[in-house]
């Protein structure tokens, strides 16, 4: 859906005049436009007022116009301390394809389309222009959105929400920026770049601001958006499995299968929507420190199970124990797995890169061992729904065969479920 430019381009107004002069015999054989009256360009990012944790939330920047739009470049901006913007991707209003030359060639009619982040100062904000160009100087010929006052989607903004339970019925904004050093954030454009529509609030696009050969036009509204994490009842804390009974073994088993699949058991069981995982999600915090599917959590459910601890009502706390250290020995293709702490360990999960195929993975620890290998990931966790730890010491946990192997990611707990720094030693 993304595509990249082969050079950063500056200025928005640059890139008009350059792809639309060079093509002025195209723009002469369309029909030019009389503006009567001021017309009609609204912009809005939509606002997901139903997302939890973890989400991936698809948001909508709608249009509505009754002119023909010829290009964008639009600045938006969030905060990625609670966001992660994954990608931009194209929305109804461009993304038809022109097949007329044939299905060997076929094209966007909205020919060039494209995001960029950009540097920002400011630790709480994350901004990235969004371009678009309906037609470029190449062989194919593009087209401009057509007028449409009942609406389309110019883009989706593809976030996911911050795995952090403190999110928890807060609204996360997605707002439209003006940076008063440039004169292209949040334009629009006709066909041939020579008419461009700009925000009629002089604090976002100065008042006496005039360009040669260009006509302005103050009509475009924009309105901000964003995502509202919505708080999920305590309730549900510890039922994994969402059977509406908590911290059963199953509800652990649920929760153990996560470290191995990147998925609790929950995902895609018929009846669990988006909105129901997301509770399954959350039903994991245990510890109630704020954060969901943490081997610590893991650890503190199976001391609720087995009476070795009481449910925490409230605010709970994240508390960290000795560290861990984790160490491969490698002799050609067989790579052996052994740590160093002077914490017992309650359990620890591995993330592994390799080529090839892994056939078996030996246990030669005294807890239980779960592993599986796609797409090139081996993931292992260690752990006990007996509660049968790890000694504090130097062990070998576990041993396979595999190319190219490279260890990417630990997560360890000791016996009290406080979560273990880890530091790959050699």
């Amino acid at each position: 859906m993304k595509t990249k430019p082969q050079k950063s381009l500056i200025l928005f107004s640059g890139i008009i005049f350059l792809f639309f002069a060079l093509s002025l015999y195209r723009c002469s054989e369309r029909p030019t436009q009389s503006y009567k009256d001021t017309p009609i360009i609204n912009l809005k990012i939509e606002t997901d007022d139903f997302a939890t944790i973890g989400d991936i939330v698809y948001l909508p920047l709608y249009l509505r116009n009754d002119v023909s739009i010829g290009g964008f470049s639009l600045l938006v901006s969030w905060d990625p301390n609670v966001l992660n913007l994954h990608d931009v991707i194209r929305g109804d209003c461009i993304d038809d394809i022109d097949f007329y030359l044939g299905p060997h060639k076929p094209h966007y009619m909205f020919e060039r389309f494209y995001f960029e982040l950009l540097p920002s100062t400011e630790i709480h904000k994350k901004k990235m222009k969004i371009i678009g160009l309906a037609d470029i100087l190449d062989e194919y010929q593009g087209y401009p959105i057509k007028p449409n006052l009942s609406g389309c989607v110019l883009t989706y903004l593809k976030f996911e929400v911050k795995n952090n339970a403190n999110l928890r019925g807060f609204f996360l904004p997605v707002n439209f920026e003006w940076d008063n050093e440039t004169l292209d954030d949040n334009i629009l454009t006709d066909s041939t770049g020579q008419i461009w529509y700009v925000s009629a609030n002089p604090v976002q696009f100065p008042q006496n601001t005039t360009i040669p050969d260009v006509e302005i036009i103050r009509s475009p509204i924009f309105m901000d958006g964003g995502i509202e994490v919505i708080y999920i009842v305590s309730n549900w804390i510890g039922d994994v499995n969402l059977n509406e009974f908590s911290y059963e073994i199953a509800d652990a088993v649920c929760f153990a299968n996560y470290f191995i699949t990147e998925y609790l058991c929950t995902y895609g069981l018929e009846g669990v929507d988006d909105f129901w995982y997301g509770i399954s999600v959350e039903a994991t915090d245990v510890n109630r420190d704020g954060i969901t599917l943490s081997i610590s959590d893991l650890v503190f459910i199976i001391r609720i199970i087995l009476e070795m601890e009481r449910p925490i009502i409230g605010n709970g706390d994240n508390k960290t124990g000795d560290t861990l250290f984790v160490g491969t020995i490698q002799n050609a293709d067989q790579v052996t797995v052994a740590s160093r702490s002077h914490s017992t360990i309650g359990a620890t999960a591995f993330v592994f890169k390799h080529s090839g195929v892994v056939n078996e993975v030996k246990n030669s620890s005294r807890i239980d061992l779960k592993w599986n290998d796609q797409d090139g990931k081996l993931r292992v966790l260690l752990w006990s729904p007996e509660a049968n730890f790890i000694p504090a010491g130097s062990k070998e946990l576990f041993s396979f065969e595999a190319e190219n192997v490279d260890l990417i990611k630990i997560e360890a707990a000791d016996d009290m479920a406080h979560q273990l720094p880890c530091v790959i030693s050699q």
